[in-house]
């Protein structure tokens, strides 16, 4: 068994196991002292040399797996069920060494694959799991990219700074460029967020249109500055505060407005967007969505309609039905590559109902 040829710039880590291993990551079987044993410890000892050749099998299945995924200086420990590996990728813009993780499907199809880039929510980072979407993507054959782009939005390097946009650039250029045994479909890149990976998502979607075949955004801020003065959370304002070095009044009005999404939404944009949103969000306010695809589709959406959302008097039975919704859709618009869907909910995430809309993008 060999281990991985190493290379400078990535290291390929996994998850700590509840097993012991050595530092190089594979299992070490050591001898123990002979003692007498009667024949029940003798059949004892021989069941425990079988799982003990069965976890040597399996240590050398994850070397092959690992080399598949292309060099690395060091593996850590056995894999997690969902096959999740940690990159560290410098970033291109200040050098720092930044954590993302990529899940590969059990049985990757041969070809080149979808890759979906989920975005983490505003007050955390991309430890987190999603299992939902993990199988999904499986089932799918996608590939699953969590970027932590600098990690909760609490500090000036976060909160959709350039420098957190450009991780999430770095991390899909990675995958694509420096993981050769991985292929990626250049045409099926997806983003989505929920929260404030939706803001990032209809950030990164409005910011870097060329990189994405389609962005599905999730219960998302689209006006930091709104949202400063609308949120009943203190600590909402505390991270933003420290983000930008105080509230939105005229001093940061523009350093605001620089790193939210209502700045760079327009018509003209080429990626397909989806934008949904719960009518009753405690959290994020049904009126970010709104204001977002009006920048998309002007006067799509009526006055009326927005304040019979506003006040929860649709006046009408739901407009459609979606089976990966719990909530019913109150309405729902489609103006050429742009969706907009409002809900019957709260700060909810349909992560499926989004992975069905982008699959049926790619682009051109």
């Amino acid at each position: 068994m060999r281990l991985l040829p190493s290379a400078p710039h990535v290291r390929i880590l996994q998850r700590e196991h509840k097993w012991s291993t050595h530092a190089s990551g594979m299992f070490i079987l050591r001898k123990e002292p002979s003692v007498q044993r009667d024949d029940s410890m003798s059949r004892h000892s021989a069941r425990t040399t079988l799982l003990c050749a069965a976890l040597a099998l399996a240590a050398v299945a994850l070397t092959i797996r690992l080399e598949a995924l292309g060099n690395a200086t060091s593996v850590r420990q056995t894999p997690t069920p969902s096959d999740r590996q940690a990159l560290d990728i410098p970033s291109s813009l200040d050098g720092s060494s930044q954590r993302s993780y990529l899940v590969v499907p059990p049985a990757l199809p041969a070809g080149p694959r979808p890759l979906l880039v989920i975005l983490h929510a505003w007050s955390s980072n991309n430890e987190g799991r999603w299992p939902p979407i993990e199988r999904e993507a499986a089932t799918r054959g996608w590939l699953v990219l969590t970027p932590n782009f600098r990690g909760p939005s609490d500090h000036p390097e976060g909160c959709g700074s350039l420098l957190a946009q450009q991780d999430i650039l770095d991390a899909v250029a990675f995958v694509q460029e420096k993981l050769p045994r991985i292929e990626v479909d250049k045409k099926r890149i997806y983003v989505m967020g929920y929260s404030g990976g939706g803001f990032m998502t209809m950030l990164m979607a409005a910011r870097h249109p060329e990189t994405w075949a389609a962005a599905s955004a999730w219960a998302g801020i689209a006006d930091l500055a709104a949202w400063y003065q609308e949120t009943s959370q203190d600590n909402i304002r505390d991270q933003l505060r420290a983000c930008f070095g105080g509230p939105p009044d005229d001093r940061l009005t523009a350093e605001y407005r620089e790193r939210s999404p209502i700045a760079y939404l327009r018509p003209s944009l080429t990626v397909p967007i989806e934008i949904a949103h719960g009518d009753h969000d405690p959290q994020v306010s049904v009126t970010h969505a709104l204001r977002a695809f009006d920048l998309l589709a002007p006067g799509a959406v009526s006055g009326k309609q927005v304040e019979q959302i506003k006040s929860r008097k649709s006046g009408s039975a739901p407009s459609e039905r979606d089976s990966l919704l719990k909530g019913d859709i109150l309405l729902r618009r489609s103006v050429g590559s742009f969706r907009l869907t409002i809900y019957d909910g709260g700060h909810d995430y349909y992560a499926l109902a989004g992975m069905a809309w982008l699959a049926e993008h790619s682009r051109p």
